[in-house]
């Protein structure tokens, strides 16, 4: 697991070194995921806090929500500074848009079914005023 963190301490020179580029994070997130299949969990959080920085400086939010998830998932608690850049990262960057959001669309699926539970029983009682009278 040591071996891993000295990588994730020089994963920042190497996104400087391609420019920014997404797919060097993308590899670093591949790589946590990699990490918990192998079972290698780290003592520390480094590995997961330099990849919440850099998602907090190219405008990641979506790939910091999944470094979250991925971290909850292998029993790694954030501490304030890590959980601070995941804020920043959530917060201040720009969301992609034009994209569905999964959460989103349950969010709409749950309300057409209670739109459509409601509009059952205001049916079934109409349905009982026209039996009764």
């Amino acid at each position: 697991a040591t071996c891993y963190s000295l990588w994730y301490l020089n994963l920042p020179a190497m996104v400087l070194k391609t420019e920014g580029s997404v797919a060097t994070l993308r590899i670093g997130y591949h790589l946590l995921q990699r990490m918990q299949k192998l079972k290698l969990h780290p003592v520390d959080e480094i590995c997961y806090r330099v990849m919440m920085q850099l998602c907090g400086i190219y405008s990641q939010p979506v790939l910091a929500v999944k470094v979250l998830f991925e971290m909850k998932r292998c029993g790694v608690h954030p501490n304030a500074v890590t959980y601070g850049y995941y804020n920043k990262a959530v917060l201040e960057s720009a969301w992609p848009v034009g994209i569905a959001n999964s959460s989103q669309l349950l969010w709409h699926k749950l309300r057409n079914v209670l739109t459509a539970v409601w509009l059952f029983k205001q049916a079934g009682k109409s349905f009982r005023r026209l039996e009764q009278s």
